[in-house]
């Protein structure tokens, strides 16, 4: 066999020979060189979080209200301490905020007074995590502190650097007020070049990590590997076979007993040689630098390699079988040219029509009310069915604002009628925790979405208990609604987004004596049979059972093992509380004390998006970001994807009544019967043109077309081992959309239309004479 395959072999290292003698190769290694060069100083360096950035402070006119209160009472308190402090410049700007907050008549341009008025605060709250004289041990005595600033009290402030001196007092300022403050690392980011430091960054380690293996090493690998390198192979290489058929080279090859395809084949693997070298360098240079100096040793990088490999024999296949038809160099360029451009209009059109016709179009959210069908979309869009139009008909208005939309939702208050919503804006990153506001709609007003009464100060969740109540998560407390929903509010728009005036008087506390702190992200569930509240606040899961007088009492309490904080879909019913972690998996705990029962992983590589439980409380369903839909039984834990039509698509579901809808194919909602699942009705409008467009000429052309360009996404893929991404961008929200990577495809359709090519390129070459 090794005899046979002999000049064969000959061919490749030839090429290898070939290509190290190439100056063109040691150009290229130069370059790369030099960019590694350039790359290698970019660093970073972790610092203790201490002053506050703009975003940490949450509900400015609150905080003030709080500080001015306490400026002028008798006892000793942090926030007189406090207070006492500040000069008198940010003594007018809280007086200023206060008088807002209080309920003072509205005039244009009191949200630029708002935004003033809480960054002089910030700056001054800055000046004083500075003083070494800023703690009091009689003003704090009382207040129970974190462990890590009583650690820092026990020091003594002689024995603090700077930064820990700043640290400890934000600690201090925060433990006084633990509402009004988003959650913030220990630890923050500075990004070094050489001797070179910036500000200190509101992220995590783990947060740059993740951006810079979400983001910068596939942005880097992608532009410099798989556009400009890629350009430079395709160029070069675009002589081999162009070159095997000159004069002389072709009947010497042929003379020999050879077969022709197996020669072909041998020149085209040949041809590789260039890339594999170029590409090898770069990659394990990136690996070593970011290992050496980001401390992030990834070993999916170097799985990269091939993957680049296999990109460039996408296109290398179009070069090698035109120079082998034309046999010439400027042929085959051109028309690999032709062909990239072809990827790109078909890859790029898919893309829009999926991001900007599709994907806004697609439901997330079902809900009966009424007797009407309404749903929200991936766009954040309230509609309701038309049935008469056979269409979903818009109910809300876009909105804009500081950050990512959110929303929380919708749920139907049986005893006023009312529809409910929560809107809300999240920071990217989590830079600062989301706190959300009240909308209200009914079928008299064709569910069109106004304002609703003030809600409590750092609410987060609000849900429906099964006694039909509206209840509220905050920061500090559980508040239940007891007002009237439809009653007018007036608001104030602080920066594009109109937020109700504060109070929520409306909403009753329901916790009352030494409270726990719910701290962003917050997911809560209720039990639909029993009165049972749970919550999961970041890395805490609470177990809350109502008593007779509408009240809470903390039933049981559980810690989720993790290093960072984690986003969580939760549900609770039977013997089970289900908490679906960002991580993927998928825990099932004891509904009486909250002990581990089972841990499941039903996605691997993707994260759950949405839980609910039936309204008998039979069953769990959890819809994952990959758009599959798990049953889970409520009393055994046993698992099961759900016998529903359109696996992979579905996007959203829900138990209303005595159906089960689920969405699926963007904007078709499907009604199935919860018992026997079997179908009952079908909701989708008529298609439009660009659907028509999208359905029947994009989707079936993208389908077998090869993808070189989506290879970026397999990279990605094997760089952060994750299937479902959201580059980072709002952690801890598994509400939000992530993109599907699927990392697969790009690489079976490329497969599949090199392996075409040459066959073609093979029979041409034993059909022709040469």
């Amino acid at each position: 066999m090794t005899f046979v395959m002999r000049p064969y072999l000959a061919i490749i290292k030839d090429s290898f020979r070939e290509a190290l003698a190439s100056r063109v190769l040691w150009v290229f290694t130069g370059v790369i060189a030099l960019v590694l060069l350039a790359i290698a100083p970019l660093g970073y360096q972790l610092d203790l979080t201490g002053p506050f950035a703009w975003g940490d402070i949450v509900d400015g006119p609150q905080l003030a209200k709080r500080l001015r209160e306490a400026g002028g009472a008798e006892q000793d308190s942090p926030a007189k301490r406090i207070w006492s402090l500040l000069d008198e410049d940010t003594h007018k700007a809280v007086d200023g905020l206060v008088k807002i907050g209080t309920g003072e008549k509205r005039r244009e341009g009191q949200g630029e007074q708002i935004f003033r008025g809480v960054n002089a605060l910030r700056k001054n709250l800055n000046k004083l995590i500075t003083r070494p004289d800023f703690y009091e041990a009689k003003a704090w005595g009382e207040l129970s502190l974190p462990k890590e600033a009583k650690d820092f009290v026990t020091r003594g402030t002689d024995n603090l650097s700077k930064i820990e001196l700043q640290r400890m007092n934000r600690l201090l300022i925060e433990a006084a007020f633990p509402s009004n403050f988003s959650w913030r690392s220990s630890d923050s980011i500075s990004i070094t070049y050489f001797w070179l430091a910036s500000d200190p960054l509101p992220f995590t380690k783990k947060q740059v990590e993740y951006f810079i293996k979400e983001w910068v090493l596939t942005s880097v690998m992608d532009w410099i590997v798989g556009v400009f390198g890629l350009i430079a192979a395709i160029l070069i290489t675009s002589t081999v076979i162009p070159q095997m058929f000159e004069p002389g080279s072709i009947t010497l090859l042929l003379s020999k007993p050879v077969s022709r395809s197996l020669l072909f084949t041998a020149k085209f693997v040949g041809a590789c040689a260039f890339v594999v070298l170029n590409v090898t360098l770069l990659i394990v240079g990136l690996w070593l630098i970011v290992g050496l100096r980001f401390e992030i040793w990834n070993h999916g990088m170097l799985s990269c390699i091939p993957v680049f490999l296999f990109m460039f024999l996408v296109y290398y296949a179009v070069s090698a079988l035109t120079g082998l038809v034309w046999k010439s160099a400027i042929i085959s360029v051109v028309v690999t040219v032709l062909f990239w451009i072809g990827c790109f209009a078909v890859d790029f059109s898919h893309f829009l029509l999926d991001e900007a016709i599709m994907g806004p179009q697609r439901i997330t959210r079902i809900i009966e009310a009424e007797g009407a069908l309404l749903t929200v979309n991936e766009g954040g869009t309230l509609q309701a069915w038309d049935d008469e139009a056979k269409q979903w008909r818009s109910a809300s208005e876009k909105r804009d604002g500081p950050g990512i939309p959110t929303l929380d939702g919708p749920f139907f208050h049986d005893a006023s009628k009312h529809l409910v919503v929560g809107l809300g804006f999240r920071h990217p990153f989590g830079g600062s925790a989301q706190r959300i506001s009240l909308r209200v709609s009914d079928a008299a007003g064709g569910w069109k979405l106004g304002e609703g009464p003030p809600v409590p100060t750092g609410t987060a969740k609000f849900l429906i208990a099964n006694d039909g109540s509206l209840l509220a998560i905050a920061a500090d407390n559980i508040f239940r609604f007891q007002g009237d929903l439809g009653a007018k509010t007036s608001s104030v728009r602080i920066l594009g987004m109109r937020l109700p005036m504060l109070g929520g008087a409306d909403f009753q506390p329901c916790l009352s004596g030494e409270r726990p702190n719910f701290s962003d992200p917050v997911a809560a569930a209720f039990d639909p049979v029993q009165p049972r509240l749970v919550i999961c606040s970041a890395n805490d899961l609470y177990l809350f059972a109502q008593q007779g007088d509408g009240s809470f009492r903390e039933v049981a309490r559980q810690s989720l093992a993790s290093k960072d904080k984690q986003g969580s879909a939760v549900a609770i019913a039977g013997d089970l509380v289900l908490v679906a972690r960002e991580e993927g998996k998928v825990l099932l705990f004891s509904a009486s004390d909250l002990s581990l029962k089972h841990e499941l992983t039903l996605e691997a590589n993707s994260q759950p998006r949405f839980a609910s439980v039936s309204p008998d409380g039979y069953q769990f369903g959890v819809v994952f970001q990959n758009r599959f839909l798990w049953f889970i039984d409520a009393q055994t834990g046993a698992a099961r994807r759900a016998p529903v039509s359109a696996q992979g698509e579905i996007s959203g579901f829900a138990w209303t009544g005595e159906r089960l809808f689920v969405a699926d194919y963007a904007n078709r909602v499907v009604a199935y019967d919860p018992k026997s699942l079997a179908r009952e009705r079908v909701y989708r409008p008529a298609l439009s043109r660009w659907e028509l467009a999208y359905y029947y000429a994009i989707e079936p052309l993208y389908a077998i077309f090869p993808k070189p360009r989506r290879l970026h996404k397999t990279v990605q893929y094997l760089i952060t081992g994750k299937r479902t991404t959201d580059l980072g961008l709002f952690q801890g929200d598994l509400t939000l959309q992530r993109e599907d990577l699927r990392p697969w495809q790009p690489v079976q359709s490329g497969l599949v239309f090199v392996g075409v090519l040459l066959v073609v390129a093979c029979v041409y070459m034993e059909r022709h004479e040469f």
